[in-house]
């Protein structure tokens, strides 16, 4: 059995992964604001370490130019930060997400000026859900997705950063940071578009060995339930929970080493589709991001309707005070990780 002292501490082990790869992805369970602001704390560490680049989910790429533009510039405008999250997603109005513009913005102010700025990059492009009517159809989803596969979208993005000869951590949504494939088909948005590959199985067939992914600590049941054959494992997260007693990074392999069955078995299981695992909180010490109340202050609520995204998934809201109650849910932990 391994003890506490055995595994680095989160902040360590992140910037250790980085002497060994040049691209490490970081698996987050969207919007719980421990992460987010673990990852803004990181800021100056990456920076210098050699690391300039953030790629993020939740961010177009068409808006990339103005993005550098706010996190390079004099002033910090939240608004344009709005707007730009808005752009890409009409929904996801949490505080936690434009405070990594700022920190960046901030950073960036008083970084020597002869080293590189840091940089946030938006890898995914803006879709298009104004004609989507919740059937979730292949000719409906390639009028969502009319550039494409949004994971390969995404991998092109990264590799563009990486012929530059430049390391990137990219914090992108759990699946698809995954090396290799869950189930035999893919079951998200653009499963209909025949997305064979996430984003993690891109990168490693690009990079091989310079590649890597962590795991934020999360509950991992709706992984169990994806997979093909389904395995009787107990819960990884309740095991690191009974485990560890402060923060900690740590290898899965390596975890994977333990002579308990219980626990060999469930981490020698996930480290087939994650490389590590950061540790910062049991899930009952976790909150949901702050929910960003001036999110639509310059924003028409006819342009929510618009762009509403998976309607099939969550009904759009029928007024404003509708919209807050949906944004709101979706950060309340107890209720998504179903916590008594």
């Amino acid at each position: 059995m391994k003890h506490q002292s055995d595994f680095s501490h989160p902040k360590d082990y992140l910037l250790q992964a980085f002497k060994q790869y040049d691209v490490v992805l970081l698996a987050e369970d969207h919007a719980v604001k421990l992460h987010l602001d673990f990852i803004k704390a990181m800021i100056p560490d990456l920076h210098a370490a050699g690391i300039y680049y953030l790629g993020m989910e939740f961010g177009a790429s068409e808006d990339q130019e103005m993005l550098n533009q706010l996190l390079t510039g004099k002033a910090f405008d939240r608004n344009l930060a709005r707007q730009l999250m808005f752009h890409y997603n009409v929904r996801w109005a949490y505080q936690e997400y434009l405070d990594l513009y700022e920190a960046v913005w901030r950073f960036n102010q008083i970084s020597h000026k002869n080293t590189p700025p840091f940089l946030l990059i938006n890898m995914s492009y803006i879709f298009d859900w104004s004609d989507y009517n919740g059937v979730r159809t292949a000719e409906n989803l390639q009028r969502v997705f009319y550039k494409g596969p949004i994971d390969a979208y995404r991998a092109n993005i990264i590799m563009d950063i990486k012929q530059a000869d430049e390391k990137i951590l990219i914090l992108t949504g759990t699946v698809h940071a995954l090396k290799h494939p869950l189930a035999q088909t893919q079951s998200t948005s653009e499963s209909e578009l025949q997305e064979t590959k996430w984003l993690g199985e891109y990168l490693y067939e690009a990079y091989g060995d310079r590649v890597t992914n962590i795991l934020f600590h999360q509950p991992l049941d709706p992984l169990m339930g994806m997979v093909t054959q389904k395995q009787i494992l107990p819960s990884p997260t309740a095991l690191v929970e009974q485990l560890l007693s402060k923060p900690a990074g740590f290898d899965l392999k390596k975890y994977a080493a333990d002579r308990d069955r219980d626990r060999h078995n469930t981490f020698d299981f996930f480290a087939q589709f994650f490389d590590g695992y950061l540790y910062l909180a049991p899930l009952h010490g976790c909150t949901g991001a702050t929910v960003d109340k001036h999110f639509l202050d310059e924003q028409s609520f006819s342009g929510v309707l618009a762009q509403w995204p998976d309607k099939d998934w969550t009904p759009a809201p029928k007024n404003e005070k509708d919209y807050w109650q949906i944004v709101s849910d979706y950060v309340d932990l107890k209720k998504r990780y179903k916590l008594t």
